[in-house]
């Protein structure tokens, strides 16, 4: 009669399928969520660009539109308009500032009690997003007489603020804006 071999070599082996797929699982969800934080911090950051260059768009269509509305005369450009320094409107004398007095674009708080008027309309063409604030300020710089002409040429620095959706993506943009007096 022959014997059977016997088994007692398997009865010393010990289970390495479980532990291994425990540690393959672990693994694959550690990566799993890895990725997952990815994608998530990667659509915050477009969604940020895009609420900032939706406030940058309407930035510059108020600005346009400021500059609009001073060449047709609904924004005034006579000086006693700025002397009083009130509502948006400046008239910016050197000798008021210095390096511990702020210029009136530099002031959160002069931004937040402006109310604007005329008021104007800062959009972004073709953007399904709305802003939340479109404000600006006017400060009509001393004016300038050229060699030669008999005429002052206004200068005036434009700021405008926008606030993108949701308060997000504050964006301020100046420029100066000259008009000849004639």
């Amino acid at each position: 009669m022959t014997s059977l071999p016997s088994y007692s070599h398997t009865r010393r082996q010990h289970g390495m399928v479980l532990p291994v797929a425990l540690i393959m699982l672990l693994v694959l969800t550690i990566s799993s969520l890895v990725i997952v934080e990815q994608i998530t911090s990667q659509t915050r950051m477009a969604s940020n660009a895009a609420v900032a260059d939706i406030s940058l768009q309407a930035a510059e269509s108020g600005l346009r539109n400021v500059v609009n509305e001073i060449n047709s005369g609904t924004i005034s450009s006579a000086p006693s308009t700025y002397v009083a320094d009130a509502n948006g409107y400046y008239y910016f004398v050197p000798g008021n500032y210095s390096s511990s007095t702020s210029l009136p674009w530099e002031n959160t708080s002069t931004w937040t009690a402006l109310t604007n008027s005329p008021a104007i309309t800062c959009n972004s063409p073709g953007s399904y997003m709305a802003i939340t604030s479109c404000k600006y300020m006017i400060e009509m710089l001393p004016a300038v007489t050229k060699s030669g002409n008999s005429y002052k040429t206004y200068v005036f620095r434009i700021t405008v603020r926008v606030v993108g959706p949701s308060n997000q993506g504050a964006v301020m943009l100046q420029t100066l804006y000259t008009l000849p007096d004639y």
